[in-house]
């Protein structure tokens, strides 16, 4: 592949997990993913099983923006 080819193409981001004031954020690049209080396990449960599901097809394409 040459550079011409990605050119226009955005950089990949990167997914994080964000932590204040009791509250979780979980981001790709800009885009906020998930949004849940500390203490919510079953939530947080939830949004790791999502981005794991996610992981396996269209989550990384999704990322990258």
């Amino acid at each position: 592949m040459i550079q011409a080819e990605l050119e226009g193409m955005p950089e990949p981001s990167v997914l994080r997990a964000h932590a204040s004031d009791g509250v979780v954020l979980v981001t790709c690049g800009r885009t906020l993913l998930y949004r849940y209080e500390a203490g919510d396990t079953g939530i947080r449960n939830l949004a790791v099983v999502a981005l794991t599901d996610a992981a396996g097809g269209s989550m990384r394409s999704r990322c990258s923006s």
